[in-house]
C-alpha cells in the first residue's frame, strides 16, 4: 500500500518557454500549446505506468529474506523513517542501493519475510499482515523543468543569510529539494552567490546548502533557480511530441499515408518517440 505525504509541485515534463524557444519562438498560441504539453506529458506517464515529478510517499510492504527490497516508485532520492510492525528502526540500518534508480533499498540484516518454516523445505506463510510488515517514508523522482525557477516567475522574496548559509523565501514553496541534491542560482547583486550549491535541507521557505554564500543580501533582485534532474532524453521527447501534434493540427487525422507525384509520406508517431519511452515504461 502507498498513501503520498507530498504531492508533485509541477507534473509538465516540458515548459513553455523552452518549447517556444525549441520549435516555434514567437508563436502566440500559448493556451493551445501548454493544453499539448499537459496532453503529452499525461500520454508519456499512461504509458510509462510512473508519475516523474518528484513526490514523498509512505510504502507498506512484506519482506522478501532477502538483503534487498524493491520499491514500487523510483528512483529513490531519500530515505526517512523506517518500522517493523510499529517498531522503529535505526536509519543506520538501511540505505539506498546504487544511485538510486532501481528502487531498490538495502537492508545488511536482510528484510524479515512473514513466513513460519515448517520442515527445512517447506514454507507455510501466515494470514497475519502485521507479521513482518514495514513501512518506509521514502522521496523519489525527478525534478522536473518546470520546477525551475526562472525570470519569467518575477521571483523576488529570496534572501541569503550567509552566517546560517540559507536562501530563504517568503512566501510559496522551494522545489522538492533533498539532501545532495545541486542547484544553481542566478540574478543575485553579488555574482558570487550566483554558483551551484549543494542542498543539505530543505523547507518550503528556507534552503540549506553545505557551501558558505559569499554575501548576506536581502530580498529584492529577480532571482532564478536551475534544479531539474529528468533525464534529457526524456525531456527532448516530449519537446518532439508536442512539435509533432502542434505541426499537425491541421491535418485530418485518419489520414495515414499522402503520395504526390514521386514523395510519399506516412504519418504516425515518431519509432524514437517509443524508444525512449519504452527504457522508462515499467513492465507489469
Amino acid at each position: 500500500m502507498i498513501t503520498t505525504t507530498t504531492r508533485r509541485l509541477q507534473s509538465r515534463l516540458v515548459t513553455l518557454a523552452d518549447l517556444k524557444v525549441a520549435i516555434v519562438p514567437g508563436d502566440s498560441n500559448d493556451v493551445y500549446l501548454a493544453s499539448l504539453i499537459d496532453r503529452v506529458t499525461s500520454f508519456i506517464e499512461s504509458r510509462c505506468r510512473r508519475r516523474f515529478g518528484r513526490e514523498v510517499v509512505v510504502e507498506t510492504f512484506n519482506g522478501n529474506s532477502k538483503t534487498t527490497k524493491m520499491m514500487s516508485r523510483f528512483p529513490l532520492v531519500d530515505l526517512g523513517a523506517l518500522t517493523l510492525t510499529g517498531s522503529v528502526v535505526a536509519t543506520s540500518e538501511y540505505e539506498i542501493y546504487g544511485d538510486g534508480a532501481s528502487g531498490l533499498v538495502f537492508m545488511g540484516a536482510g528484510w524479515i519475510e512473514n513466513f513460519t518454516t515448517r520442515t527445512l523445505i517447506e514454507r507455510t506463510y501466515l494470514p497475519q499482515a502485521a507479521d513482518g510488515e514495514y513501512s518506509l517514508t521514502y522521496t523519489y523522482g525527478y525534478l522536473l523543468p518546470s520546477d525551475d525557477i526562472v525570470v519569467a516567475d518575477s521571483f523576488t522574496d529570496c534572501a541569503v543569510d550567509a552566517s546560517a548559509k540559507t536562501f530563504t523565501r517568503t512566501s510559496g514553496k522551494w522545489p522538492l529539494l533533498v539532501d545532495g541534491d545541486r542547484c544553481t542560482f542566478g540574478g543575485f547583486a553579488d555574482s558570487g552567490l550566483n554558483i551551484e550549491y549543494t542542498v543539505a535541507s530543505r523547507t518550503d521557505l528556507v534552503i540549506t546548502v553545505d557551501e558558505t554564500p559569499t554575501a548576506t543580501e536581502a530580498a529584492g533582485e529577480t532571482i532564478t533557480l536551475s534544479c531539474k534532474t529528468l533525464p534529457a532524453e526524456l525531456e527532448q521527447v516530449a519537446i518532439d511530441m508536442v512539435n509533432f501534434r502542434f505541426q499537425g493540427r491541421s491535418r485530418d487525422k485518419s489520414i495515414k499515408q499522402e503520395k504526390i507525384g514521386d514523395w510519399s509520406g506516412t504519418y504516425g508517431e515518431n519509432k524514437e518517440f517509443n524508444e525512449v519511452i519504452s527504457r522508462y515504461e515499467i513492465i507489469l
